[in-house]
């Protein structure tokens, strides 16, 4: 009996040891993806501001409306728009008038998608850079938009005359940078969520579930999914739950500032307790 009772004894204090453990591994990772999501926000907001601030570009695209056929005009635009383009890895960049229509386009992905124009009278009427939530359109592509506000007049210090749209393909940088993990492991993953009505949708592909950006949602009524809680948290926090795969796992999960997204970082607890187990023999 003694054996078993040494055993038990040890089970009973290391367990909760190695799960705090994983938890500040968890927590570490959490608060440095965390930041560079929202530093990737930050610069690309940054990217809209600066173009909503240049005098010299809103100058240059009054004078492109009024003279389309301009060959100066349109080699300066390109020029301009392709420097912006490969600086900053977007996938297009788009000229759009305020009815909708494409103007001037550079880029994989030219088309002016809903979500895009449905942000058109809010940056009409507020005169800022605002951005769409990732989307996936119908044939299959995944964007994120940021709609920046060209103002005429000669100060461009009027009416919004035009848009700029700055078009992200997440899978090129933003959707790698949730996806890594700094060290190897069998189960780790990111995932970033949010509520969509009565569900949780989840935004990036999963690890061990293909092709499920924007496409899985599991029902908000399943209360012990990390998932479910995280998008209910407003603040950090650790959950043990049963993840989308129907596994026990450890996560911790925190806001995104700035939008309704939940990060939830997380590993399977078979694999955490697994170097207990062996010691154990």
């Amino acid at each position: 009996m003694l054996p078993i009772l040494v055993s038990v004894t040890y089970l009973a204090i290391r367990i909760p040891a190695v799960e705090q453990e994983s938890n500040n591994n968890l927590e570490s990772i959490l608060r440095l993806k965390t930041g560079q999501i929202e530093s990737w926000l930050r610069e690309r907001q940054g990217d809209g501001n600066s173009l909503e601030e240049s005098v010299y570009l809103a100058q240059g695209i009054q004078q492109f409306i009024k003279h389309p056929n301009d060959s100066f005009i349109n080699r300066a635009l390109l020029k301009r728009f392709g420097s912006l383009k490969r600086s900053y890895d977007y996938e297009s960049v788009l000229l759009v008038d305020t009815q909708g229509k494409l103007l001037f386009g550079l880029g994989n992905q030219l088309d002016v998608s809903s979500a895009v124009q449905t942000l058109f009278p809010h940056v009409i009427t507020n005169k800022e850079t605002e951005h769409t939530d990732l989307y996936r359109e119908e044939n299959g592509h995944i964007h994120m938009d940021w709609v920046v506000p060209i103002l005429g007049g000669p100060v461009a210090e009027g009416p919004v005359i035009a848009f700029i749209v700055l078009r992200i393909d997440p899978n090129r940088f933003f959707y790698p940078m949730i996806q890594s993990w700094p060290v190897p492991s069998k189960s780790a993953e990111s995932l970033l969520v949010r509520q969509d009505g009565d569900s949780v949708l989840y935004m990036n592909e999963l690890r061990f579930n293909k092709n499920s950006a924007l496409n899985l949602r599991q029902s908000l009524s399943q209360s012990t999914l990390p998932a479910v809680i995280a998008v209910a948290a407003d603040k950090l926090g650790f959950v043990q739950g049963v993840d989308y795969r129907g596994v026990k796992v450890l996560c911790g999960y925190s806001p995104i500032e700035g939008t309704q997204w939940r990060l939830e970082v997380k590993i399977d607890r078979e694999e955490v307790l697994a170097p207990m187990w062996s010691l154990l023999g």
